[in-house]
């Protein structure tokens, strides 16, 4: 959307856009019907996942100069989010520990989610399959999208000490985003409090 501040019917607007910023293709052409409501607007879908469009509007008037709006752009930036928080762990020795969960998304993505945790822990989406630090989980994008999904953690290691981390989400151009854990694992197995 875009106004102008040439109150005169017969103005042209041309609208170009660039993936690439130098070179600029004619998407829209519209011409003002009257001299105060110079107002305009376009619309399309927003550009692919990780790509950039930039816009430029031309204006024109058969024996005026014309004149060229600054470039605008839009981009649709490749994002994951990650939501929730880890309590302590704490493993008996040959059983794995509790599971706590967080959720992970992504929005135009180019390539898939994999979620990497520290050395001891593992990860599931459906707590039968579990993933660990040297096989990682992945998460399929679809549409450049990821929904809601919980991820399922637990600690299982098998030696008996601390062991804190980030559980690493990462996608291709998308920020990395980090989920703190913690845990303990101990030589005695726990008491189930029975």
């Amino acid at each position: 959307t875009w106004n102008m501040s040439w109150p005169m019917a017969g103005i042209t607007c041309d609208l170009y856009r660039s993936s690439d910023r130098i070179n600029f293709s004619k998407i829209s052409s519209q011409v003002s019907s009257e001299d105060s409501a110079c107002n305009f607007s376009f619309s399309e879908n927003v550009p692919p996942p990780g790509q950039t469009y930039y816009y430029i509007v031309r204006a024109s008037k058969s024996g005026y100069t014309g004149t060229t709006s600054d470039t605008a752009s839009i981009t649709s930036t490749q994002t994951i989010t990650v939501s929730g928080n880890m309590d302590d762990f704490l493993q008996g020795l040959g059983t794995p520990s509790d599971i706590q969960t967080f959720v992970v998304s992504g929005v135009n993505l180019t390539n898939n989610i994999t979620i990497t945790p520290p050395a001891g822990y593992e990860v599931s989406v459906n707590n039968t399959n579990w993933y660990n630090s040297s096989s990682p989980l992945v998460i399929a994008q679809s549409g450049g999208n990821v929904a809601n999904t919980f991820i399922s953690v637990r600690l299982n290691g098998t030696s008996v000490g601390t062991y804190n981390g980030n559980i690493v989400n990462t996608s291709t151009g998308a920020a990395t985003v980090n989920m703190a854990v913690n845990g303990t694992i101990q030589a005695n197995p726990l008491s189930n409090g029975g």
